[in-house]
C-alpha cells in the first residue's frame, strides 16, 4: 500500500511541476535607444518614471546610447543603425 501511495504522489508532483513550467510567461527585454549621451543625471527623471512602470535598467531594460561626439553628417547613419 505504501508503494501505491508513493507512486501516485510522485505522479501528481510531476504533473503539477510540468504544468507550472508551461504557465510561466517568458521575460521580455526592452531596448531604449538614445542618440545623444548627456550626463547621466539628466536621465534620472526618465529612469525614475520608467521604474514606476516596471522597466528597470539591467533587469528588463537595456539602454543603447549612441551619437556622442559624432558629426552632424553621421547622425542619420547612426539613427538608422540604432533602429
Amino acid at each position: 500500500m505504501r508503494r501505491r501511495k508513493f507512486v501516485s504522489t510522485a505522479s501528481v508532483g510531476v504533473l503539477c511541476g510540468s504544468s507550472a513550467v508551461w504557465a510561466q510567461e517568458p521575460r521580455r527585454t526592452y531596448r531604449l535607444g538614445v542618440l545623444v549621451q548627456p550626463p547621466r543625471a539628466q536621465f534620472k527623471p526618465l529612469f525614475d518614471e520608467l521604474g514606476r512602470h516596471g522597466f528597470v535598467e539591467g533587469n528588463n531594460l537595456v539602454v543603447d546610447p549612441r551619437g556622442f561626439a559624432i558629426s552632424a553628417e553621421a547622425l542619420e547613419e547612426t539613427a538608422i543603425a540604432l533602429v
